[in-house]
């Protein structure tokens, strides 16, 4: 009689580098194997009741049976994992044995005494596969559990709790030569998390106490120390560009000492940004909007002109003008602003607009400098082009005013 029993067999569980004492666990291989030895010997034994007229009916009968048997065997441990009782034993006789006796009811007189044998060999063997199934499935759900509250100190920042529950697992959950080990990557990434959560909380306060903090105060590891040496430099930009857009946009100043000390202001610019403002002489209002007009196109420079413009000790109406430009050019190509700031200013040197020491050919550059990024604004490139030509070039020869004097 051909029965398929592979279904039937029961493999170990992958070896783990920690033993986790759970009561009866590891006697469940060894008592399954001899289980499914039994069932094939008795599968085997049953051929001889059968007469031969019976057999070729009865093992297709059998074949079908050992598939409601499967589905007995899964139903009944669902059940009972749901359940989780106290003693799994009785608990499984009681939800199986009606189950299987309606089963073998159900079988061909010929076939039933051999179905009654495989139906408790079976039984019993799929009781000790649920019952070591859910004692996995319940002691990865304590590993979980464990796990989760450690990653919870972590994120939280408190290294110390963090510390007791990974100490819990000893032996456990983690190896004993690994715990050492362990503990120093959590405390590291606890540092971190308190770091973190101080950023939020004040920027300023944060990015002062970390330029001044002790190895000790730092994350342990080099990994950790370095993504969090990364957050503290976006911080600081994003603190810088901030601050940088307050003073712009705020009619009074604030106290810069904790932006100096934190290092999102330079000394420089405090002292700028501390001394009176005053009115801008043609020369300097040509060098501002060249470096607007020749910023680079990323974060950091837009920020450093921003910031520029709002620690220059500046009458206000020139500040708003000197914002108004630099916002424009972060709509404009970057290539095409330095370019027609490039080429103004080549000009100039050059004396297509007089002696460039002389108030008259500064003046004149300056006034391009405003016609020609508003026409390269609103109207591109191509129209630049065909104003520039209209622009005088550079003479032969030209004598300066200053001279003259």
């Amino acid at each position: 009689m051909a029965i398929r029993m592979k279904e039937w067999g029961m493999q170990q569980a992958p070896a783990s580098t920690v033993r986790i004492p759970v009561e009866n666990l590891h006697g469940w291989v060894d008592a399954t194997q001899r289980l499914g030895s039994g069932l094939a010997s008795a599968v085997l034994g049953t051929q001889k009741l059968l007469q031969d007229e019976d057999k070729v009916t009865a093992e297709g009968e059998l074949a079908a049976f050992s598939e409601q048997l499967h589905r007995i065997g899964t139903e009944t441990a669902a059940e009972l994992a749901a359940r989780s009782p106290q003693d799994w034993d009785y608990a499984w006789q009681e939800l199986s044995a009606p189950r299987l006796a309606e089963a073998v009811a159900a079988l061909p007189p010929a076939a039933r005494e051999a179905g009654q044998e495989l139906a408790e060999a079976y039984s019993a063997q799929a009781s000790l596969r649920a019952r070591r199934d859910h004692k996995i499935r319940t002691i990865e759900q304590a590993r979980q559990n464990w796990q989760q509250r450690i990653d919870h100190a972590v994120k939280t920042g408190d290294a110390e709790r963090a510390d007791q529950w990974l100490q819990s697992g000893e032996g456990i959950f983690v190896p004993a030569a690994e715990i050492e080990q362990r503990r120093e990557t959590t405390r590291s990434q606890a540092c971190v998390a308190r770091w973190r959560e101080a950023m939020q909380a004040d920027p300023l306060q944060a990015l002062a106490a970390y330029h001044s903090a002790t190895a000790e105060q730092l994350p342990a590891t080099e990994q950790d120390r370095r993504s969090l040496d990364a957050e503290v430099h976006q911080h600081m930009a994003n603190t810088r560009r901030k601050l940088a857009q307050e003073m712009l946009t705020t009619p009074h100043r604030q106290d810069l000492q904790p932006a100096v000390a934190a290092g999102v202001l330079t000394q420089q610019e405090y002292e700028q940004a501390c001394a009176e403002p005053r009115a801008l002489n043609t020369a300097e209002q040509i060098d501002w909007m060249r470096r607007i007009d020749e910023c680079a196109d990323d974060d950091t420079a837009r920020t450093n002109i921003l910031m520029a413009i709002a620690t220059a000790p500046i009458e206000p109406a020139t500040r708003n003008r000197l914002q108004a430009r630099a916002e424009q050019a972060t709509r404009v190509a970057p290539a095409d602003r330095r370019t027609l700031s490039r080429h103004l200013l080549h000009l100039f040197s050059q004396g297509g607009f007089g002696c460039p020491r002389d108030l008259e050919a500064q003046q004149r550059l300056c006034t391009l400098q405003q016609t020609g990024f508003t026409l390269l604004a609103e109207q591109g490139p191509d129209a630049v082009a065909e104003w520039l030509r209209g622009v005088s070039a550079p003479g032969n020869a030209w004598v300066c005013f200053s001279d003259l004097t």
